[in-house]
């Protein structure tokens, strides 16, 4: 399954992609460990799905169609609250690090030029848009060559 069609399938079933990609499982569990075990115990479930879901936590409109690639819903959200541009979910994504993570050049580009900040971070991690764009899309991508000609610095994990 493609990329794009992975996150469609994601937003469909209300959970982000980031997400959703573990087996049941949050992001941070290493699967095969010990804190993978513990973890299902505490949750036999896995991680909660649904519009409710603490991972979605905070995702607005604008979240949710830039990360499906919707310029048209975007831009209607964007259109009732400017600000919109600007709001982190629960992790701390911006729109703007949904749509450079998904591959979606004019989104990314619009969010730029409604004035998103393109160097914003995500929560605890503190990762930039270029760094998911690198990390999901590959250096040769579109959205980091232009996302590098504005001058947006990489941050990502520290070794």
């Amino acid at each position: 399954m493609d990329v794009n069609a992975k996150y469609k399938d994601a937003l469909k079933r209300s959970v982000s992609g980031h997400e959703s990609d573990h087996n049941g499982l949050p992001p941070y569990i290493i699967p095969g460990t010990p804190e993978e075990s513990h973890w299902r115990e505490q949750h036999p479930g896995g991680i909660p799905t649904g519009k409710a879901s603490a991972v979605t936590a905070g995702s607005t409109g604008a979240h949710l169609a830039a990360q499906a690639g919707d310029l048209e819903a975007l831009q209607s959200e964007v259109g009732k609250k400017k600000e919109s541009v600007h709001v982190k979910d629960a992790n701390g994504w911006t729109p703007l690090h949904e749509g450079a993570r998904s591959g979606h050049l004019e989104v990314v580009r619009y969010l730029i030029d409604s004035g998103a900040d393109a160097n914003a971070t995500t929560g605890s991690q503190g990762h930039t848009a270029l760094y998911w764009a690198k990390k999901e899309l590959g250096a040769d991508h579109p959205i980091v060559a232009l996302l590098e000609s504005l001058g947006v610095v990489e941050i990502g994990p520290e070794l």
